[in-house]
């Protein structure tokens, strides 16, 4: 079975959920839903089906028609994974709101836990570790250190 085909026989409550998994990502601030993509398997195909969005899909519509368009740009695929975002936002801005007012260092504390497994996960996957990556890394903590300790600003 090649890639394609093991990508494309996921199932759509799988898609639903990584879907849903990214919308709540998009409403906590410092995670998102690109990582989510990245963590749960899914970030080549969804930029697969963004690379293929273009003036060649005129061309795929005039020799293969609707379904060479379906195809071309996974539209079950996106479908499943569009309706799960949706849901994961509405969900996540709902459930994020409640949990603010009433849960503040919690919820803090859990959106830190996140950020952290992210990074640890996503430095793994970096095979070899270069002077460049660890500069980038210790320059966008700082970036991000001094952004936490920065005055809010009153409305």
């Amino acid at each position: 079975m090649t890639h394609k085909e093991s990508t494309q026989s996921k199932t759509p409550p799988s898609t639903i959920l990584k879907g849903m998994a990214m919308g709540i990502a998009e409403v906590i601030p410092g995670v998102s839903g690109g990582t989510i993509a990245f963590i749960t398997g899914i970030y080549e195909r969804l930029l697969s089906v963004i690379k293929n969005i273009g003036p060649g899909l005129f061309s795929e519509w005039k020799s293969g028609g609707i379904k060479a368009v379906t195809a071309k740009l996974d539209l079950g695929f996106l479908f499943f994974l569009m309706g799960g975002m949706i849901m994961g936002v509405v969900i996540g801005v709902f459930g994020v709101t409640y949990l603010i007012d009433n849960f503040p260092e919690p919820l803090w504390g859990f959106f830190f836990g996140l950020i952290i497994a992210s990074a640890i996960y996503i430095g793994r996957q970096i095979d070899h570790w270069k002077a460049t990556h660890i500069v980038g890394l210790v320059l966008g903590a700082i970036v991000a250190y001094m952004i936490t300790i920065l005055p809010v600003g009153e409305g």
